[in-house]
C-alpha cells in the first residue's frame, strides 16, 4: 500500500512541477542584446547593426554580408548558454529575414555546441524578403544531425544542458545582402509555483494516513 501511495504521488509530481514556458528570449526591443556575428559580416566586425523599428515588431540586429566566401551567422549571448535542459522537447523559435532572395546556397542552418557535443539542424525552407518564423523542435526525430548520423537522446540531452554555444544562420545568399534577426525564443519546461511544496505535502499527509490506519 505505501509503494502504491508513493509512486501514485511521484507521478503526480512528474505531471505538474513543469509547464512550458519561456526560458530565455531576445526581442530586440530595446538593444542587441549581446547578440554576436561569425563570419563574414560587418567589415570584420563582431557587433550586428540595431534598429529600434521594423522589426517583427518592434527592435531587431541586421548585418551586411562582406562576401567574402564564407557564412556568417548570429551568435547567441550567454543568457541563453549554461544549463538549459528543460528545452528538450520545446522549441528553438525566430524569425529571419534577407534583403534579397535569389541565388541561395546551402548550409547548416543552426548549430548548437554544449559538453564536447556539436549538433546542427537543416531547416526545410530558407527566409524570404519579408520576416519569416521558424520553430525548431529540440528532440530526436527532429531532424537534429551529430556529424554524419542522426543526434540521439543523450547527444541532444548532453549538450543542452551545458550549452557553450548557439549560432543561426543569418547569410542565404551568394553575393552582398543584408540579413535581420528578430525574436529569438527557446521554450522548456519550468517549475510550477507552489507546486514542489503542494505535492511534498500532499505525499506528507497520505504516509500519515497510511501509518494511523497501520496501528
Amino acid at each position: 500500500m505505501r509503494t502504491a501511495i508513493i509512486t501514485i504521488l511521484l507521478f503526480a509530481i512528474s505531471i505538474s512541477l513543469a509547464h512550458c514556458d519561456v526560458l530565455v528570449t531576445s526581442t530586440f526591443d530595446n538593444d542587441d542584446e549581446g547578440w554576436r556575428i561569425v563570419g563574414d559580416a560587418q567589415q570584420g566586425s563582431s557587433k550586428p547593426s540595431w534598429s529600434a523599428e521594423n522589426g517583427n515588431p518592434g527592435g531587431h540586429i541586421y548585418a551586411k554580408d562582406d562576401v567574402l566566401g564564407g557564412v556568417f551567422y548570429w551568435l547567441a549571448p550567454e543568457k541563453f548558454l549554461g544549463d538549459k535542459s528543460g528545452a528538450y522537447g520545446y522549441t528553438l523559435d525566430f524569425d529571419l529575414k534577407q534583403s534579397i532572395a535569389n541565388t541561395q546556397f546551402d548550409s547548416d542552418d543552426i548549430i548548437i555546441t554544449g559538453g564536447g557535443i556539436t549538433i546542427k539542424y537543416d531547416t526545410s525552407y530558407n527566409p524570404g524578403t519579408d520576416w519569416t518564423h521558424y520553430s525548431v523542435l529540440l528532440a530526436t526525430d527532429a531532424g537534429w544531425m551529430r556529424d554524419s548520423s542522426a543526434a540521439t537522446y543523450e547527444d541532444i540531452t548532453t549538450v543542452l544542458s551545458s550549452i557553450s554555444s548557439i549560432q543561426i544562420r543569418a547569410e542565404y545568399r551568394t553575393g552582398a545582402d543584408t540579413d535581420y534577426l528578430d525574436n529569438v525564443v527557446l521554450y522548456g519546461a519550468v517549475p510550477e509555483p507552489g507546486s514542489i511544496f503542494g505535492v511534498a505535502s500532499g505525499l506528507g499527509i497520505a504516509l500519515a494516513s497510511f501509518i494511523r490506519r497501520r496501528k
